[in-house]
């Protein structure tokens, strides 16, 4: 019952260090456990998915590569964080995924103490809009209508529509978020049929960031007045496609919500990319070509392979030693059947499977 203690030096620079401890005992005991320790972190991540379709990965491997300490609440385990959490870092990345509710009452509660405080927030998820401001919406409906109210007053937005049936977004021109920038979105681990960009209008105060190119609609909005907000409607930051607009999103929200956040030089991301990192492939499911993105923190000799539900290789789509970075190869199964696959990812001491799949 002997208490376990760290110790770090008070000089340590801001960074999160993982740390393995081995616990033994007489008669063959052993443990290991295995946890990630926040130094001065600048950034809480409220990971408040459905705990079934898990997409933390996408911001966790934004916030390594652009050397971001930030520190991580489950949702799903602690229910929605108290004021005194949120208040104690520079800004909330909060992640809404496709589950439901959006943003329950009590979420929107703190939410709204924080904002009025002046917060500084980052919110993204697919169908927010018309779970809160819909009259079809769950949450609307168990608020008798009162989550329209926040939505419309806090995030400041106006609910146009729940599918704008469209996948690419453009950056507004000279806005410091979204100008230059050409984005197309799919809800990773979500079918075809589960793609529901929502549509707003910024109110109240605030400007769009990225519009769809018909319609004159907006996908995001940020607001800068009492606190700042930018508030993703055409779903989570996940679901932007390309890796490298991922990072460059997250590097512009960030020092947009408050420029005293420390991060590194993006255009050395390369150099800065702290792990071996596999993600799911877009689309999914997908007939003919899907595209699958790795990251490597230093030079490697990589494998990718692609394996069918009996295990056996059918394909092989890297195999040669890569340098830092991120990489994108497009895999085209016209010539192979319907049906599951996975794609393997082998790279010095890692190793990490994929499901994905094919439907003709």
């Amino acid at each position: 019952n002997d208490d376990f203690a760290l110790t770090i030096s008070s000089g340590a620079l801001p960074q999160i260090i993982p740390f393995t401890a081995t616990f033994t005992a007489a008669g063959g005991y052993t443990k290991q456990i295995s946890i990630e320790i926040s130094l001065s972190p600048q950034v809480l991540l409220v990971d408040d998915d459905d705990g079934i379709v898990n997409v933390e990965g996408y911001y966790k491997d934004a916030f390594n590569v652009l050397g971001v300490v930030y520190d991580q609440w489950d949702h799903t385990l602690r229910k929605t964080p108290p004021l005194n959490i949120l208040q104690q870092y520079k800004a909330v990345v909060w992640l809404c995924e496709w589950a439901f509710p959006a943003l329950d009452s009590s979420d929107r509660a703190v939410l709204t103490s924080y904002l009025n405080g002046g917060g500084r927030l980052f919110l993204s998820g697919q169908d927010i809009g018309w779970d809160l401001a819909d009259p079809s919406g769950t949450e609307y409906d168990a608020s008798a209508g009162t989550s329209k109210i926040f939505f419309e007053n806090y995030l400041k937005s106006h609910f146009v529509s729940d599918d704008a049936g469209i996948d690419s977004l453009t950056g507004v021109n000279n806005d410091p978020i979204g100008n230059g920038l050409i984005i197309k979105r799919f809800q990773p681990s979500r079918d075809p049929s589960e793609q529901y960009p929502d549509v707003v209008d910024p109110v109240n105060g605030s400007t769009s960031i990225f519009n769809y190119p018909t319609g004159g609609h907006a996908g995001a909005i940020q607001y800068d007045g009492a606190y700042k907000l930018v508030y993703f409607a055409f779903g989570g930051f996940e679901s932007i496609t390309d890796v490298q607009k991922r990072y460059t999103v997250m590097n512009r929200v960030l020092g947009w919500l408050d420029n005293t956040i420390t991060r590194v030089d993006f255009n050395q991301q390369n150099d800065i990319i702290k792990s071996f990192h596999l993600f799911q492939n877009y689309p999914n499911p997908f007939n003919p070509a899907t595209t699958i993105t790795y990251s490597i923190p230093k030079e490697s000799h990589v494998t990718l392979t692609v394996i069918d539900i009996l295990g056996r290789e059918i394909r092989t789509l890297v195999n040669e030693v890569k340098s830092t970075g991120s990489y994108q190869i497009n895999f085209n199964a016209s010539q192979i059947a319907s049906g599951i696959y996975f794609y393997k990812l082998k790279a010095v001491n890692y190793i990490d499977v994929k499901k994905m799949v094919l439907l003709k």
